[in-house]
């Protein structure tokens, strides 16, 4: 639950954490869903829903079209590999030498947007 900057983050835990990176889908093509909520930008869905459901500390940041967020506990990263789909692919960035791929389409913005009380209008 405990957001934090994120280089807060890396000099608070290091860069030997659990971090994912993505190119998020362009937001849904309703702007409201069913209960009038507006549908939030996907980084700000993934952040709302770190905030809602991550029990430890976790930063998030976003760069030109990627998303960068890391976690420190194995329980969150548990929780992001059941929402999101995480390559084994690996690369180098500010987060660590080890930091993942994800996918964050469609049906990703979906299940989180929906874990957070949104409605989609149409399946």
């Amino acid at each position: 639950m405990p957001e934090l900057k994120f280089s807060e983050f890396i000099q608070k835990h290091g860069r030997e954490n659990f971090a994912i990176s993505s190119t998020p889908y362009n937001s849904p093509s309703e702007k409201h869903d069913m209960n009038d909520q507006e549908f939030p930008s996907p980084y700000n869905l993934i952040r709302k829903w770190c905030g809602a459901y991550l029990q430890n500390d976790w930063a998030i940041t976003q760069k030109t079209t990627d998303l960068l967020l890391v976690v420190e506990s194995f329980d969150d990263e548990t929780q992001l590999r059941e929402m999101l789909t995480v390559s084994g692919n690996v690369k180098i960035t500010e987060a660590g030498d080890k930091t993942y791929s994800t996918i964050y389409e469609q049906s990703e913005y979906r299940g989180l947007a929906g874990d957070l009380g949104y409605v989609f209008w149409s399946s």
